[in-house]
């Protein structure tokens, strides 16, 4: 094979991040605020070091990781098959889709998993180097087994390549792998910083480093004008958010919304009420679908669909896929999208309006609290919702009784069905002429609006 030249590299990569291509130190932390490029630029990397090792008659083998491995399918999978076809590549591979492995001709391998498949992790032998997308998300123990893990004698350097937002100033990352120095070089204006380790081992002094790069949406020439205003809005929104999610800087989690809640593997077959929830998005917003049940006092949640540029018969047939087995079931909908939810229902979807009005959304959320709530392991982006779902703030940091409202696609599905099925009025199962039973909606809805519904779930 040709080997990849300087100039293509640059046509398709972020300038900014040419320092991370060369890094060979044995940590490499890429962190910054949101669409600044640095998971794209991970993958690049491992790619076009495939590319080399293959041109050359070598072996790389790459472990990938989330900490669970939908999410691994859900964010790092896709965007390793998009780079391969973009660079068209796909020849000098095999794709596995079902277990997320790639496999180049001369026998280099990306393995993309999760922690919570530790038998396949275990399996795994010669790591080259190891990927933690949204580092944040696992603990420092996790760190420390997989930092272990890569050892041995390799032909080219080993790294731990890092990714994730600056969430949480207390987080082990701040706290165990940055130092106060390393921050204040940082945010100086270099926007990198190195660190070395030094330890004594049987007399001898070993010496490894870590390099950390900052970034932000200003170092993403690909990104669109779209996002980028979103990103410039949550100035208006939250000051904490903007520092976070634009700036790239450090957060400091307060007022989280949820505070109380749990991971489990799936929804329970048997429920006392089951409904989907759908929030529209098109462009930098994505579509979300989710499934509540309850079963007493417990809510269950399952996120079913999160992904932007669908149009409203993509959403249907979503829809009709989500709701196999369980077509009697309502959906209820964004009510600002009167368009959509006429389309949704053309396709055949029991799919209802949600209720808008003064204070519905903190109400919506004070009911979604009066639950003991469970989320689906598998649920990526909606737990990625819950754990950075907070009030907004004033510009004095006072909480104002609204939340912040920035990545909670999901949840707002989730509120939307959720104040239909559990609204304020004690309701009774009615038995409809399909033999679906189906709970009365809230009394704050008005009389035209309730007759609405009961024609749309009627037929």
């Amino acid at each position: 094979m040709q080997p990849i030249e300087a100039e293509e590299i640059e046509s398709c990569i972020n300038e900014s991040f040419m320092p991370a291509f060369v890094c060979r130190d044995r940590y490499l932390v890429l962190y910054g605020g949101a669409g600044s490029g640095k998971s794209v630029a991970i993958a690049q990397k491992i790619v076009l070091r495939i590319l080399k090792a293959m041109d050359s008659g070598k072996k790389h083998t790459f472990l990938c990781l989330r900490k669970t491995q939908p999410a691994a399918r859900k964010s790092i999978f896709p965007l390793f098959q998009d780079i391969i076809e973009e660079w068209g590549v796909g020849k000098l591979c095999t794709i596995n889709k079902s277990d997320m492995t790639i496999r180049f001709y001369g026998g280099c391998n990306i393995i993309i998993t999760g922690l919570d498949d530790p038998e396949k992790i275990k399996s795994i032998h010669g790591i080259t180097s190891v990927w933690l997308e949204e580092a944040t998300e696992f603990t420092y123990d996790d760190f420390q087994q997989i930092d272990l893990r890569l050892r041995g004698y390799t032909w080219d350097y080993k790294q731990i390549a890092m990714s994730f937002n600056p969430i949480d100033e207390g987080h082990w990352i701040r706290k165990k792998l940055f130092t106060d120095e390393i921050q204040a070089e940082i945010e100086g204006g270099s926007g990198r910083a190195m660190r070395e380790y030094r330890h004594e081992v049987e007399g001898k002094m070993v010496k490894y480093s870590a390099m950390f790069m900052h970034s932000t949406f200003q170092d993403n020439k690909f990104l669109d004008e779209v996002y980028r205003a979103k990103l410039l809005n949550l100035i208006n929104e939250d000051t904490n958010y903007y520092n976070v999610y634009c700036k790239g800087l450090w957060g400091v989690l307060k007022g989280l919304i949820f505070e109380h809640w749990d991971v489990c593997d799936r929804i329970p077959e048997e429920a006392d009420a089951r409904g989907f929830g759908l929030d529209f998005g098109f462009s930098a917003n994505p579509t979300s679908i989710v499934e509540v049940a309850f079963v007493g006092t417990r809510l269950y949640i399952k996120e079913h669909l999160y992904r932007p540029g669908l149009t409203n018969p993509d959403i249907a047939a979503e829809l009709h896929g989500i709701k196999e087995g369980k077509a009697h079931c309502i959906t209820v909908a964004d009510c600002a999208e009167p368009k959509s939810l006429a389309e949704i229902r053309q396709s055949g979807q029991i799919c209802v309006p949600s209720t808008k009005g003064k204070d519905s959304v903190a109400y919506g959320i004070q009911r979604m609290k009066q639950f003991e709530i469970h989320i689906t392991k598998d649920s990526t982006n909606l737990l990625k919702e819950f754990q950075g779902y907070k009030w907004a703030e004033d510009k004095n940091g006072n909480p104002l009784n609204k939340p912040v409202k920035y990545n909670d696609h999901a949840i707002d599905a989730a509120r939307y069905i959720i104040t239909k099925l559990k609204g304020d009025a004690k309701v009774d199962l009615v038995t409809t002429k399909s033999g679906a039973s189906k709970e009365g909606a809230q009394l704050s809805r008005g009389p035209a609006e309730l007759e609405q519904d009961e024609a749309i779930w009627n037929g």
